[in-house]
């Protein structure tokens, strides 16, 4: 079974024109023609004018000879390569998990007195009224700040 069959091939995949891009680029910046590049890798101007164009999917030796030819390193094409291929590719926000959290209590502010009030048998047990400060007149008196 040919590997054709298993993988579909894409004319003008992404990955091959932005290594194109990022070799003309390079090229152009050093102020080199074709030619130039070429006399220095050992290529034809056709192949690598068409590799530039991403029609070519050039081979490690190929991308290495130009590379050199250019004094770029490979990593240094990889690394310009990755930087265009995440800059035409929409960024997305890693999803964040949704945590389902209970209501924090407010802190109370300013004085308050909580009062009991009554007997255990006409209130309830632990019963307690708010009121004002300094107005307390149970048995017991607690204050929260």
């Amino acid at each position: 079974m040919e590997p054709t069959t298993l993988v579909p091939v894409q004319r003008g995949s992404s990955w091959r024109r932005a290594i194109g891009h990022v070799l003309r680029q390079a090229r152009l910046d050093r102020g080199l023609r074709l030619a130039d590049v070429c006399a220095r890798a050992g290529l034809s101007p056709q192949y690598l004018s068409e590799v530039e164009r991403g029609r070519k999917e050039a081979s490690s030796q190929v991308l290495a000879a130009v590379t050199a030819a250019l004094g770029l390193s490979l990593v240094e094409l990889a690394d310009r390569v990755a930087g265009q291929l995440e800059g035409a590719r929409p960024r997305r926000e890693p999803a964040v998990p949704t945590v389902a959290r209970e209501p924090v209590p407010q802190p109370l502010t300013g004085p308050t007195v909580l009062e009991l009030t009554g007997t255990p048998s006409s209130a309830g047990p632990g019963s307690l009224v708010s009121a004002p400060v300094g107005l307390s007149s149970g048995v017991a008196v607690l204050l929260a700040a």
